[in-house]
């Protein structure tokens, strides 16, 4: 039978058509199909990315949307890890509370206790609303940043010297 990806679940604050969420892989690297669940984070894990995010940047609360995502084998709740050098590409409708600076969203996550920043995302549209596309290899907290101060572009821009430095 054909493999397929779908998402299942939206989060609580953004009120746009389900049929607008896309998620795309390359399902030959998948024993089963699988579910895509963005929902809302648990308390303790929007606490973790807001601490991380404090850390280096003065965003306010009101400029950042957190959410959670997992990868599920379909129908089931049996988590799954993506095979290794595998990437999911989504397409997500930025949340409602987002009205105004929307060519500033920026997307964090957590992943292993770290903040990741990710490439400036490729935003598009359909209809009044706006699609925020990017790739991960990891899931779990995620959040878009209305990064108006240009906070997390800095913060992106340095991040391969950072990187190189650990090595």
């Amino acid at each position: 039978y054909d493999k397929t990806i779908r998402i299942t679940d939206i989060p609580d604050g953004i009120t746009a058509p389900a049929e607008l969420f896309k998620a795309t892989t390359d399902m030959d690297n998948f024993s089963s199909s699988i579910d895509v669940r963005i929902t809302n984070a648990s308390e303790s894990a929007e606490d973790e990315l807001i601490r991380l995010l404090r850390l280096q940047t003065n965003i306010p609360d009101e400029d950042i949307f957190i959410f959670d995502i997992s990868i599920y084998e379909r129908g089931t709740d049996r988590k799954i890890t993506l095979p290794e050098d595998t990437t999911i590409s989504l397409t997500i409708p930025v949340c409602d509370k987002f009205t105004s600076n929307l060519e500033k969203v920026r997307i964090v996550s957590v992943h292993e206790g770290k903040l990741v920043v990710y490439p400036e995302p490729y935003i598009s549209s359909s209809g009044r609303h706006l699609l925020v596309n990017f790739s991960s290899d990891k899931f779990s907290t995620f959040a878009f940043v209305l990064d108006k101060n240009d906070e997390i572009t800095d913060l992106s821009a340095s991040a391969p010297s950072a990187i190189a430095a650990e090595m």
